[in-house]
């Protein structure tokens, strides 16, 4: 088992448990990324059409079940990511995101 850490350079860092010296590094052509939106009831169309003018995103569209509205973004590094994040974060009607990083 490893947990890892993403750096801004696209380097991802293998982390071992302690008493395991292994240390690995991949390089991240690009970011693979997904968010899970909540909206106000009833203006996931609309959110869905703000954030499809978007550059990187590959995919929106509307779901059932806990959330809303789900987001596939494919971005050239994680600085690009955040900066989408926040602007999708500010579009009106949404009310809570969760982001998940695809790992390479």
């Amino acid at each position: 088992m490893f947990s890892y850490i993403i750096t801004k350079c696209n380097v991802m860092h293998f982390i071992y448990p302690e008493g395991d010296n292994r240390f690995e590094t991949a390089i991240m052509p690009h970011v693979i990324a997904y968010m899970l939106l909540i909206t106000d009831p009833g203006i996931e169309r609309e959110v869905i059409e703000e954030i499809r003018k978007i550059k990187d995103v590959t995919e929106c569209r509307a779901v059932y079940g806990e959330f809303d509205v789900f987001v596939r973004l494919e971005v050239p590094d994680l600085t690009v990511l955040d900066d989408i994040v926040t602007r999708v974060r500010q579009i009106r009607g949404t009310i809570h995101s969760k982001t998940l990083v695809g790992s390479p």
